[in-house]
């Protein structure tokens, strides 16, 4: 998987699923922040069972109870999973691995992990928020509010690069913001592309 690439992969329930940056595993992930083995996964009765395998950067859970209603409450929702200990998530969860975003479906939800983040405006906002709480939580600082021209902005840009472009236009406005509230020009989007007019024909 490299970045901006989406799968719909289904789970075999007899196959554990290594997660990580050696090509020999099963989810392979293209990135220098992933471990060669970061994690592993497979199915159980209850979801899915997920094993951090001691990775640098270690493995993140978001809860997805409503869609992306529950990631209003931003970090709070969210939690790094403890090196070696077996945690059981249900279907409707969010594992982030590095920059790479596993959303785990039951197979009749599969269509809501490929359908492309331009399709679902409503999550874009909540998204971001969830985001800019991870980043500002790593940095050490106060969460910025986001304007509405940025708010606007997020939600008229096409997102060419799914969840993860979206991850990374949030952490660069945090580094560009010095200040407590994140404006349009922080986010670095160029505005959406307007049709032009049609030349009407000479006489």
């Amino acid at each position: 998987m490299h970045r901006g690439e989406s799968w719909d992969v289904p789970l075999d329930p007899k196959v554990r699923y290594r997660i990580g940056r050696t090509p020999e595993c099963e989810i392979f992930i293209d990135e220098n922040r992933v471990s060669r083995v970061h994690a592993v996964m497979e199915a159980s009765g209850a979801g899915f069972e997920i094993t951090d395998q001691g990775s640098q950067n270690g493995t993140q859970l978001v809860m997805v109870e409503d869609g992306a209603k529950a990631l209003d409450t931003g970090r709070a929702m969210a939690r790094t999973l403890t090196p070696y200990e077996p945690a059981v998530v249900p279907a409707g969860a969010m594992v982030h691995v590095g920059s790479a975003v596993l959303v785990l479906t039951e197979r009749d939800e599969a269509q809501r992990v490929v359908t492309p983040l331009r399709e679902r405006v409503a999550e874009i906002e909540p998204l971001a928020r969830y985001y800019l709480a991870r980043a500002a939580e790593r940095a050490g600082r106060t969460v910025p509010a986001l304007s509405e021209a940025a708010r606007d902005a997020l939600l008229r840009h096409s997102w060419p690069g799914n969840l993860g472009e979206l991850r990374d236009v949030i952490e660069r406005a945090l580094a560009a913001c010095p200040a407590d509230v994140i404006e349009a020009e922080h986010l670095g989007l160029r505005p959406p592309t307007v049709a032009p007019l049609p030349v009407p024909p000479r006489r």
